[in-house]
């Protein structure tokens, strides 16, 4: 993944996380992880691929996952955040995301969760 810059969620964005909070990481965290595929896809089909048309995909394919799983992307809880990432590694390892940025991105996001519970 040339250019692949991973992300980390830092010490700050932990203090003080809500459900609400944590949900944005994972959109942020997702966005992050697959922003070349998406790019790369959206491209191809002539349509946006800066950072904010992307991050905006990001955002409707997390909130339709949390509709699949019967949960309520504007009011997650602590459970349906984890479900969440555990359904998009699954997404991203299907699209061939190499495995260790998905267990780079699962480590960084199970920071969050921990910090949720």
């Amino acid at each position: 993944m040339a250019g692949y810059v991973p992300w980390t969620v830092s010490e700050t964005e932990l203090e003080e996380l809500t459900p609400e909070s944590a949900r944005d990481l994972l959109v942020e965290c997702f966005t992050v992880a697959q922003a070349e595929a998406f790019a790369r896809v959206r491209g191809g089909m002539h349509l946006g691929s800066d950072g904010e048309v992307v991050r905006d995909a990001v955002r409707e394919l997390v909130r339709s996952g949390f509709c699949d799983l019967g949960s309520d992307f504007d009011s997650p809880s602590a459970e349906d955040i984890d479900a969440m990432v555990f359904v998009l590694a699954r997404e991203a390892a299907s699209w061939g995301t190499p495995p260790e940025v998905i267990r780079h991105h699962m480590a960084e996001m199970r920071k969050v969760q921990n910090r949720l519970t």
